[in-house]
């Protein structure tokens, strides 16, 4: 009988210590929907990494995804009066972007990502920065920036269109 209840016990916590399934967005990742096609969101998400300074290490157009480099915090351009964390795994951040198709438009889900146990802790430990972290200002400014570069195509795309219908001989 304590046999089988200490079987229970392991399973449980066993069950409970699982790591997460590094394929998915990690808890608590932010996310926007666009109705732009996920080309678009894709090139505006890369370069909204790039425009902060940050080196990317993996963009995988197949996969719909971009990771930077890891990036300590006091690199980042912060908010004024944001604690930056001074010590320990919380200092050294990545951000990872990804896009989904989803009828007819696409979402772009980021996260900003500390590693708990450093680096060497494997994708498993990786974890979304608390809400008053200085990278997820970072994460909310890339988000601000997709908007504004997605704005700016579709208004591009409008102007072509309507100088394409303008040219065209009346009938």
């Amino acid at each position: 009988m304590k046999a089988a209840y200490l079987t229970l016990a392991l399973v449980s916590i066993w069950a409970c210590a699982r790591p997460r399934n590094i394929l998915e967005p990690v808890q608590g990742a932010l996310s926007r929907t666009y109705a732009d096609s996920a080309r678009y969101v894709f090139d505006a998400a890369a370069y909204a990494v790039t425009d902060e300074g940050i080196g990317i290490v993996q963009h995988d157009r197949k996969r719909q995804y971009i990771e930077s480099d890891w990036v300590d915090v006091a690199t980042l351009r912060v908010p004024i009066g944001a604690d930056v964390p001074q010590f320990g795994s919380d200092r050294v951040v990545r951000f990872q972007l990804r896009t989904e198709r989803i009828l007819g438009a696409t979402r772009l889900i980021g996260e900003a990502i500390v590693r708990q146990g450093g680096a060497s802790g494997g994708r498993a430990n990786d974890r979304m920065v608390p809400a008053n972290h200085p990278a997820r200002a970072v994460l909310l400014r890339m988000f601000a920036r997709v908007d504004e570069r997605l704005a700016n195509e579709r208004e591009r795309r409008a102007r072509k269109a309507a100088e394409r219908t303008a040219q065209e001989p009346p009938q």
